[in-house]
């Protein structure tokens, strides 16, 4: 999605065995640079059947714990990379033991630091580790704030109060999706509804990475965040 917005768009990460392979040109495809860092384990996969118009789970492969070796060298090279970039977005692995979640806290840390914007789409431990370096802007879904104890329940309260926590821990702006709802933002002290025209949906998978997507673009071409959050819901769709 950043891609498909003209932002030159580099991704960091491990790459690894067949399926390593077969993803480098399937990035590149995208138009997207790829920032391999070559390891010796294969990358997780899946294999959905859509026919039906679900996704059937047929085959999956989780993806391995990085060896120190390769984890040291993964946070170099997205250091490298962050520090020439006008935006860093930090995503999360797919499953729990893939990488420490102290890495996003550096990571988060160290390019604050240096005053690169930092946008992070996580949850659970590895939301609060970068939280707790600090970075410009937390995108997260009403769902996994529930799901980790941060917010009681769905009401727009309490999802602004579990917000307020997250900029009090370290966030400067926290935007909260809320799946076919309009998204709640909480840009600085002032908190905001974002109402998008309605649409109707194909998929809901993916809308959130739009979304931030959407943001980190906004930020990188020194748009206004009140801006951004005009952009963003209109990619998610």
């Amino acid at each position: 999605m950043m891609a498909s917005l003209g932002c030159e768009t580099r991704l960091a990460g491990p790459f690894g065995g067949e399926s390593g392979e077969v993803l480098k040109p399937l990035i590149e495809r995208e138009g997207i640079v790829p920032r391999p860092l070559d390891i010796a384990d294969t990358n997780g996969a899946y294999v959905h059947d859509r026919r039906e118009g679900e996704r059937s789970v047929v085959a999956t492969h989780n993806p391995p714990t990085l060896q120190r070796h390769d984890h040291d060298q993964l946070y170099d090279l997205t250091l490298v990379e962050g520090l020439s970039a006008d935006v860093v977005v930090l995503g999360g692995p797919d499953g729990p033991d893939v990488i420490d979640p102290e890495t996003y806290r550096r990571l988060a840390a160290d390019l604050t630091s240096q005053n690169v914007p930092v946008v992070v789409d996580l949850s659970g431990d590895y939301l609060e580790a970068a939280v707790s370096g600090g970075v410009h802007l937390v995108k997260v879904s009403h769902e996994e704030l529930l799901d980790d104890g941060r917010a009681t329940s769905d009401d727009p309260e309490h999802l602004i109060e579990a917000a307020r926590k997250l900029r009090d821990a370290g966030a400067a702006n926290v935007v909260v999706s809320r799946a076919g709802d309009p998204a709640l933002a909480l840009l600085g002290d002032r908190a905001v509804k974002v109402l998008t025209p309605s649409f109707e949906r194909a998929d809901h998978r993916g809308a959130g990475d739009s979304m931030t997507a959407g943001l980190a673009v906004g930020l990188a071409t020194g748009t206004s965040l009140e801006d951004a959050l005009v952009l963003a819901p209109r990619r998610a769709h």
